[in-house]
């Protein structure tokens, strides 16, 4: 019985890592979505560099390319920061709603 019970125990960790895991789990959509649009802004942010710099024909002008693009890269970073505070907030909240299952 013990064994059985375990067994099944097992079976559950499995399944519920493996949900977690896929690609048809929404919060792996969701997680998926927001990396791309983070890269997406980072290339935005990088070309617009690279064009800066390409054209720039004196130092003056690449510390120009510089700086016109270093308030983006902070912003960048900021949103970056405030997306893993909000997924680890979501984290938390789904853990405590399983300790909470789990507690009745």
């Amino acid at each position: 019985m013990k064994k059985l019970i375990l067994l099944g125990a097992m079976l559950m960790t499995a399944a519920t890592a493996q949900a977690e895991a896929g690609p048809g789990n929404p919060d792996f959509a969701k997680f998926k979505k927001d990396k791309l649009e983070g890269l997406e802004s980072r290339i935005s942010v990088l070309q617009e560099q690279k064009s800066c710099l390409s054209s720039a024909s004196s130092h003056e002008d690449m510390k120009k390319c510089h700086e016109s693009t270093e308030g983006k890269e902070k912003e960048l970073r900021a949103k970056h920061e405030a997306m893993k505070a909000q997924h680890i907030d979501e984290k938390i909240k789904k853990l405590q709603e399983e300790k909470a299952k789990l507690g009745k």
